[in-house]
């Protein structure tokens, strides 16, 4: 095999031998032209990575495709408890392609892969592969991916690939809890000298009860929350704007900590 040569005479390399063999790989089945062309579009996004996670004996129907896209992906494989600290691996669940035909050859050939139905397609920000902000912990303490990472669900029928589900829940722009937790606090980053201790906790609170809270849903550990917390601007712009002393400052993270996590309580069980 590595004795071919190529058209200059040259000993062929190995990266010549595996593209040859992935197009002749490509040669087998059929991907319609509308959807090679926005694959091609969206792996060609320097600003993204595009990942592939093959169904796997999963029965894929409407009801999987809607919780996928609504609630997110399992992630399987993690040992490590969820926690604000805890470490995870995308690529336990998902697998990623340096070169666009072999995207496509996994696409079509999914069905290998423990008889796969077909591929969610996942769409991350390159600086945000390693990140653990991909992941959350559900109510039933499941790890998984949140859904606007997820672009769409590629069907695949006997190597035939004719169309992409859309998620409508995909997002090109992402904004984690405590970013909203920073662009809140540096909004008042001018005005704070004015309020009064309570107004700004009003604030605060006034923001939790009125947003997504689901980051820590299934473990509203008082500590965790006080860790979170610690990594927003709180501490920076509070002791900024109201010249709250060390122990002030503990002691509003402290209430916060509380506030939030009854807030979770109740958001669950209103479920």
């Amino acid at each position: 095999m590595f004795g071919k040569k190529n058209k200059y005479g040259n000993q062929k390399s190995y990266f010549e031998l595996v593209n040859e063999k992935l197009i002749e790989l490509n040669k087998k089945g059929f991907m319609d032209d509308s959807v090679e062309n926005e694959l091609l579009r969206i792996f060609n996004d320097n600003n993204y990575v595009i990942g592939l996670h093959k169904t796997g004996y999963t029965s894929i129907n409407d009801e999987v495709i809607k919780d996928i896209f609504s609630n997110g992906l399992y992630s399987n494989g993690h040992i490590l408890s969820f926690g604000i600290d805890g470490i995870f691996d995308i690529e336990k669940t998902v697998s990623f392609y340096d070169v666009f035909i072999d995207l496509c050859v996994n696409i079509k050939q999914c069905k290998a892969y423990k008889n796969s139905d077909g591929c969610i397609i996942l769409k991350i920000p390159k600086n945000m592969k390693k990140s653990n902000k991909l992941f959350y912990l559900d109510s039933d303490n499941n790890v998984r991916i949140y859904p606007e990472y997820i672009y769409g669900y590629i069907p695949v029928n006997n190597m035939v690939v004719n169309r992409i589900i859309h998620n409508p829940n995909y997002k090109d722009k992402h904004i984690t809890l405590i970013d909203k937790y920073n662009i809140l606090l540096k909004s008042y980053f001018d005005t704070l000298k004015k309020y009064d201790y309570n107004q700004a906790v009003s604030a605060i609170v006034n923001f939790i009860k009125n947003n997504d809270v689901s980051y820590f849903s299934g473990k509203s550990n008082r500590n965790n929350i006080k860790k979170f917390i610690k990594n927003t601007e709180i501490i920076k712009i509070l002791s900024y704007g109201l010249n709250l002393n060390t122990n002030d400052l503990n002691h509003l993270i402290n209430m916060l900590s509380v506030i939030t996590q009854n807030m979770i309580i109740e958001k669950e069980n209103t479920r």
